[in-house]
């Protein structure tokens, strides 16, 4: 845990530091993912796309949390999961 709060300190600093460093994004994301705080996650992807529309890995980032932040919503708000009824 504490591991983790480091290289995400780390990596928020490196962001600022050098803001077209796409892999620091990528990697930030992971560790939010990581931790299910998928709109943290979200929130640098965009800053990510803004730097580079097209780099597939964080458009393909992207795609998932929008997806897994959709789905906690969901579940938030007391509806069941598309995916628990398979």
């Amino acid at each position: 845990e504490n591991n983790a709060a480091l290289a995400i300190f780390e990596l928020k600093r490196l962001v600022n530091m050098t803001p077209t460093y796409i892999r620091a994004y990528q990697l930030l994301v992971l560790l939010y993912m990581q931790r299910k705080q998928y709109a943290a996650a979200r929130k640098v992807l965009m800053r990510a796309v803004k730097v580079d529309r097209n780099n597939m890995t964080t458009l393909r980032y992207l795609k998932e949390v929008n997806h897994l932040h959709g789905k906690q919503e969901k579940n938030q708000h007391g509806r069941k999961d598309e995916l628990c009824r398979l």
